[in-house]
């Protein structure tokens, strides 16, 4: 399974100045696909989503490099270590 971020990173990515930037996304790691909003809560699936979903990938698909990734991680680690203190 792929890499299903958590909210430090869901907001990493959708900042418009660090990030992509996004109003919403929809994440698809695997089989899974959640849906969050720009401070990283995760939200059930509209039917919007469901219709996106149901369109063609390519219309709507952005990959990330390794590299933002592993800067994703990193977010997520740092807000755990800081709810761990």
């Amino acid at each position: 399974m792929g890499f299903m971020p958590g909210s430090a990173a869901i907001r990493l990515l959708m900042d418009r100045n660090e990030g992509a930037g996004a109003d919403r996304v929809l994440i698809s790691a695997g089989t899974k696909v959640q849906a969050f909003l720009p401070d990283g809560q995760m939200v059930p699936l509209s039917a919007r989503d469901q219709q996106v979903l149901g369109r063609a990938r390519a219309d709507y698909e952005l990959r990330l490099t390794d590299w933002f990734v592993s800067l994703m991680r990193e977010a997520d680690e740092a807000a755990e270590l800081e709810r761990a203190s």
